[in-house]
């Protein structure tokens, strides 16, 4: 098997993990706020172990906090700006509506919610195709097409797609 990129994210998921992980990263990027990202790490990290207390989770190797971690280490290997990244790292505990929206609006402003609400707009694209040939929500096939174009125009930065692929 071929291994496509080196993994940077040690399976501990505690702050020695997130500090190694920085520590990799910052070798290949150029954030202007270091502390802005090990605080989002920090959180997910939080939201992730509470989640698990919480018996939350679906699968604990699959979680909110590793698959956003994961997620980051894409978008900083295709050089994405600090926003992307953190916004990245968090969006699949707001996704799995383990953290709302408007606290990371006021934890890391309004172009990080931006960003996610974007990408949780794309999941609505795959969440209208029903894996059954049936209608979703009585909607004909034509319908469902048209709402996946108008979502998809309304995406108006490219990151958001960039942030969805690498989910």
């Amino acid at each position: 098997m071929v291994k496509v990129r080196e993994d940077y994210i040690a399976d501990t998921g505690d702050e020695n993990a997130i500090e190694q992980w920085l520590t990799k990263i910052t070798a290949i990027t150029d954030f202007n706020d270091i502390e802005t990202v090990r605080r989002a790490c920090l959180m997910s990290m939080d939201i992730k172990t509470k989640a698990v207390e919480d018996d939350r989770v679906w699968a604990l190797e699959h979680n909110s906090f590793r698959i956003g971690l994961e997620m980051a280490q894409i978008l900083v290997e295709l050089e994405l700006d600090q926003n992307a990244i953190i916004a990245a790292i968090l969006y699949r505990a707001v996704r799995e509506d383990k953290v709302s929206i408007s606290v990371i609006r006021d934890n890391f402003g309004p172009e990080i919610a931006k960003l996610i609400e974007g990408v949780a707009r794309m999941a609505a694209i795959s969440a209208t195709h029903s894996p059954l040939k049936g209608s979703v929500l009585g909607q004909t096939q034509g319908q469902i097409d048209n709402v996946r174009k108008m979502l998809v125009a309304m995406i108006d930065d490219v990151r958001v797609v960039l942030i969805k692929l690498a989910e």
